[in-house]
């Protein structure tokens, strides 16, 4: 789309480059290819949540609105670029590299923070993941949480753990 073919040109990830302080080319070429620009990278941070959204059929209203309502508290303006980024990828499910995407872009971020606040981002992310699995609605409307979702909010919880304990050692040697 035409997120997309802006955010991939060579001045649209050096814009991402400079706006981040990155180094890391790979992360910035997947940004990229994701449609993500420095005023969408806030949308990166809600991948989990798109995730599991999309773990049992397709993204269903409630869940939608769940994920939509999460990104405005964390500050994700709507008709911003990161709003659209969201929308795109509940309305399209994303390209399976996003998951390595977040990761990267997750590893950065919780370096960048003091310890308590990265551990404060990755305990809010958990919470939200599994309230985002609740929301969809379960059997009969009670709420459940399917095996795949339980399945990938284990994986995702790892991948955060695995990115807090490497911000850590990061941060002792920075």
């Amino acid at each position: 789309g035409r997120l997309q073919t802006q955010a991939e040109s060579d001045e649209a990830k050096e814009r991402l480059a400079k706006a981040t302080g990155w180094t890391d080319h790979k992360l910035i070429a997947q940004l990229a290819a994701l449609g993500v620009t420095p005023e969408g990278l806030m949308a990166v941070q809600m991948v989990p949540l798109v995730l599991i959204a999309w773990a049992n059929h397709g993204v269903d209203p409630k869940e939608r609105d769940f994920v939509m309502s999460k990104a405005e508290r964390f500050g994700v303006r709507e008709r911003s670029e990161a709003y659209a980024l969201l929308e795109h990828w509940l309305s399209h499910r994303p390209p399976v590299t996003v998951f390595d995407t977040w990761k990267r872009f997750m590893r950065y971020e919780l370096a960048s923070m003091c310890r308590k606040s990265s551990e404060r981002l990755v305990a809010l992310t958990k919470n939200q993941m599994i309230a985002a699995a609740r929301c969809s609605g379960g059997f009969l409307g009670f709420c459940r949480i399917s095996s795949n979702e339980q399945k990938l909010i284990r994986k995702l919880s790892r991948t955060l753990d695995e990115c807090l304990n490497e911000a850590d050692v990061n941060r002792r040697a920075g």
